[in-house]
């Protein structure tokens, strides 16, 4: 379940690599919370061809810049943080830390333009994404 984006975006400082996080909550029901942002239509279409669920909404969305091998945090919630480091090897680490532990650590190769979408299961039959993008 995961593909990742390419070269950094031209302008951009050298060896700097910039994009954008979006922690998401997938449900199979309408949440009660009815102040939830709901996903773009293009992106729930996506996300609906490879996974379960019937409801995407946005929690929160961060832009960030890599510089090559410096690790970088980004607080997605007061739950959710993510590490990412470019390596040198065209390859991005991630680590995601839920609730203060490390719930994921990975390294994806950086040779096309799909987006990275990392989860893990919540409670009440739903679940939780990060989709990383890079412009």
């Amino acid at each position: 379940m995961a593909g990742l984006i390419g070269p950094a975006i031209a302008g951009s400082v050298p060896g700097e690599l910039k994009g954008n996080a979006t922690l998401i909550w997938g449900s199979k029901t309408a949440p009660k919370n009815k102040d939830l942002k709901p996903v773009s239509p293009t992106l729930a279409k996506k996300l609906r061809k490879t996974l379960k669920w019937e409801h995407y909404y946005q929690i929160s969305e961060k832009d960030f810049a890599l510089s090559q091998l410096k690790a970088k945090r980004v607080a997605m919630s007061k739950k959710c943080v993510l590490e990412l480091q470019q390596l040198k090897s065209n390859e991005l680490r991630v680590k995601m830390i839920g609730q203060g532990k490390v719930v994921l650590n990975k390294k994806h190769p950086m040779k096309n333009k799909d987006a990275l979408v990392l989860g893990g299961p919540d409670k009440d039959k739903s679940a939780w994404f990060v989709v990383i993008q890079f412009n």
